[in-house]
């Protein structure tokens, strides 16, 4: 398939993913860390809407499991959102997040429909957690993601 076919349509993108100036190197690996500024960026900014697809069925689910991953988890999903051609439906489960990750997810899931998020009273493990998202997918096509991918 070649990169135009695969692109979404340039409507389908309200507003980027991230902002491209985002130092995403990380100052640290154990526990992954960036730089403060970025940090910043990525929590202050509003919580984004993106163009909900018109298909009746996804043709792809996908499963992100996070805990207490809120920046990137935030990268995360906003870029998935933006940037996913094909009809998705975005299927979150929270292992009992403290830092702000469940009220963020409430804020993007009312602002877009394709996202479904389970929040877990505790932590189930990751395991458990994406086995319960997948459970709920709907589309032949299941995708896993890890909540610090950026698409």
């Amino acid at each position: 398939m070649s990169a135009a076919a695969s692109a979404p349509h340039p409507s389908r993108l309200r507003e980027p993913a991230y902002p491209g100036e985002l130092v995403l190197t990380p100052v640290s690996r154990r526990p992954t860390v960036l730089e403060d500024s970025t940090l910043r960026t990525i929590l202050d900014r509003p919580v984004p809407a993106f163009e909900a697809s018109t298909a009746e069925r996804p043709e792809v689910s996908v499963v992100v499991v996070t805990r207490d991953n809120q920046p990137f988890l935030r990268l995360c999903l906003e870029s998935v959102l933006a940037y996913t051609g094909r009809p998705c439906e975005l299927i979150v489960v929270d292992n009992q997040s403290t830092d702000g990750t469940g009220a963020y997810l409430e804020r993007l899931a009312a602002q877009n429909p394709s996202l479904r998020v389970v929040t877990n009273e505790e932590n189930r493990g990751f395991a458990t957690a994406s086995n319960q998202g997948a459970a709920l997918a709907t589309a032949e096509v299941l995708v896993l993601l890890n909540d610090d991918t950026i698409v």
